[in-house]
């Protein structure tokens, strides 16, 4: 692709970041996309056959993102509260209880799932994990794959059932406990 492909493609995706900072996805236009990256429609439609498609490419991006951070990060905990944080309102205008087609549950559900399988993979690498708990309760699980799985259904249960994007400071208070009361449990716990 070329360089002003890659511009414009970016101009698209920031434009459906800033309008999901401002309103609903369903309520989001093409036309409104359009205006925002200062584009005319036949442009979009050029690199884009919806809006659905841009929003699925948006979220991909994050993910990406997220993902490259593990490498700077050895606190699983505190790049999934950092994420939550830097992008609430755009999730919260992207939440299946505010949309109607789009669902990105699944790929959220992914998202914190590879977010967990790469940390733990970097911090075993490094001989860190046991300074994470909960990668270190993964790493001494009997199926650490289950339990990766186990662990990301249960952050997508906060936040498909709580009001965090009306009290964020419950992501905190709710992880943070987690953290410290559930997953700090002495090593030896696993020996007995």
């Amino acid at each position: 692709m070329r360089q002003s492909e890659n511009r414009m493609r970016r101009d698209i995706l920031l434009a459906m970041k800033t309008m999901l900072s401002r309103k609903r996805f369903e309520e989001i236009t093409v036309a409104d996309i359009c205006k925002e990256a200062m584009i005319h429609r036949s442009s979009f439609y050029r690199y884009f056959r919806d809006k659905y498609e841009v929003v699925n490419e948006l979220f991909m991006t994050l993910i990406r993102q997220l993902l490259a951070d593990t490498k700077t990060s050895t606190d699983a905990i505190e790049q999934i509260k950092a994420f939550m944080h830097e992008n609430l309102t755009l999730l919260h205008n992207l939440s299946p209880q505010n949309q109607g087609r789009i669902n990105l549950y699944p790929d959220t559900m992914h998202l914190i799932q590879d977010l967990l399988a790469e940390s733990l993979h970097m911090t075993e690498a490094a001989g860190t994990t046991d300074q994470d708990p909960l990668l270190h309760q993964i790493k001494i699980a009997d199926d650490p794959e289950m339990a990766i799985a186990f662990y990301s259904g249960g952050i997508m249960g906060l936040f498909e059932n709580y009001d965090i994007f009306d009290h964020p400071d419950r992501i905190d208070k709710l992880l943070n406990h987690w953290k410290e009361k559930r997953l700090s449990a002495p090593a030896e716990n696993k020996q007995k």
